[in-house]
């Protein structure tokens, strides 16, 4: 009986509360609109940040055309003088974009950008100090986000600047700033960095000129000398043969001497004991071919008899040109000729092998004097980097593509929750109002 009254007391009070509520609709329609409306207008008052993203692009293909003749003359003159790398100094989309993005890295530009467009108030920072620090710290918020690789497709995607702030409008003019004043920085450092360049591609011409004036003197020298040494060497063999040759004319001579004295001994001899004709034993074999003679020799000289010692002695006498007479006098001729010959063929040969280095190098000197490919190369830099600065780009921010996300709390969500807390506010302010009324009701009676 006690579970039935307590099922009816609930029943009971369910259906009170119900009209309760029924009875109190407007109350709660009312609180739910409140609520929404200050949610709101609260939402409003409060600054909306948004995450803006926003790509950095390189330049086009056709924009990249314009420097192959520049990359081309500066390739060859840095090819021409060895300089190691020469693809380092290409100028592409590639080495533009990077130097856009290292500058983009180092913040300036961006916190030039803050300071001019006043994205922090500098009236609340006690002194100046305080407000560049403020100033760092906001610059570095902003987020370069580096490209993925597609893995699917295998391509880049771009690079993308990110940062989260409220008014659209001004952080455009801010990238716009970014965009124009990166881009003059880029271009002050590849001016500077080519400056430098093309004084050292100077310098090394100049010395290179220099090097090889040198060489060409040292090639003169070492031929000069070397050709010294050979003729002094090739002398040295020549006075030998022709102290030889004297020695031989010498012993002749002195050989001469002595055969006429021992033949004029002999002859007299042959006269003292009056042996005319010769008297030498000789004996004589007949071949088929030819008749032999054998002479004995260990028979005294003088036997021969005075008439063939005279006539031997008037014949050497009357000699007027001793050289066939001379022994190996030929030999040693022939190999002065020899040398005399060897010495004007390797002299040739040296001299021809020392005009043609020679010519090498007054080519390859003169080829780099008379060369204007680094004047061409540095009036196209020129045109480009300095004459045309206002077309100027080594890279640039997509503003128009910039993607705004917005932060915080959606506002279809915002009314949901402001609904949600009118209607419980509306609930309870109803049902104690019922409970008040109730009260003083009872206490009436």
């Amino acid at each position: 009986m006690a579970r039935k009254n307590q099922i009816e007391e609930t029943q009971i009070n369910i259906s009170d509360l119900l009209i309760i509520i029924w009875e109190g609709k407007l109350k709660i329609i009312f609180s739910i609109i409140i609520s929404v409306l200050i949610l709101y207008t609260l939402s409003e008052m409060q600054k909306k940040n948004f995450t803006a993203k926003t790509q950095v692009k390189p330049i086009s293909s056709s924009e990249e055309y314009k420097y192959i003749s520049f990359n081309n003359l500066l390739k060859y003159n840095l090819k021409t003088l060895n300089f190691e790398a020469e693809d380092k100094y290409k100028i592409s989309k590639d080495f533009l974009l990077n130097l856009f993005i290292e500058t983009l890295d180092e913040k300036s530009v961006f916190e030039d950008a803050i300071r001019k467009y006043n994205l922090i108030d500098e009236n609340l920072y006690a002194n100046e100090k305080e407000y560049d620090n403020a100033i760092a710290n906001l610059a570095s918020s902003i987020e370069i986000i580096k490209p993925k690789i597609d893995d699917d497709s295998n391509k880049s995607k771009y690079n993308t600047i990110e940062f989260t702030y409220h008014d659209f409008e001004k952080w455009k003019s801010i990238l716009l700033h970014v965009d124009k004043y990166t881009n003059e920085i880029v271009k002050q450092i590849i001016n500077k960095h080519f400056e430098e360049l093309f004084s050292s591609i100077v310098e090394v011409k100049k010395y290179t000129v220099e090097d090889i004036s040198k060489q060409i003197q040292k090639e003169i020298d070492l031929f000069n000398y070397d050709l010294a040494r050979f003729e002094q060497e090739q002398n040295f063999k020549i006075e030998d043969i022709e102290n030889k040759i004297t020695n031989s004319v010498s012993d002749y001579r002195r050989n001469t001497l002595d055969r006429l004295s021992y033949l004029k001994e002999q002859a007299a001899m042959a006269r003292k004991l009056n042996i005319e004709k010769n008297t030498i034993e000789a004996i004589t074999y007949n071949t088929e071919y030819e008749i032999i003679a054998n002479v004995k020799t260990d028979s005294p000289f003088y036997l021969r008899g005075y008439e063939a010692i005279e006539k031997e002695i008037e014949i050497i006498e009357k000699r007027e040109n001793i050289y066939p007479f001379v022994n190996n006098l030929f030999e040693l001729e022939k190999k002065k000729r020899e040398l005399e010959q060897d010495k004007t063929i390797q002299r040739g040969e040296k001299r021809l092998a020392f005009l043609s280095t020679k010519i090498d190098l007054d080519i390859k000197r003169k080829n780099i004097v008379q060369d204007k490919s680094l004047e061409r190369a540095r009036n196209q830099y020129e045109s480009i980097f300095l004459t045309d600065n206002e077309n100027f780009l080594s890279a640039s921010i997509d503003i128009n593509g910039t993607k705004f996300i917005k932060s915080g709390i959606d506002d279809k969500i915002l009314i949901l929750q402001a609904m949600a807390i009118g209607l419980i506010i509306g609930l309870f302010y109803v049902y104690i109002s019922n409970s008040l009324q109730s009260s003083k009701y009872t206490k009436k009676r």
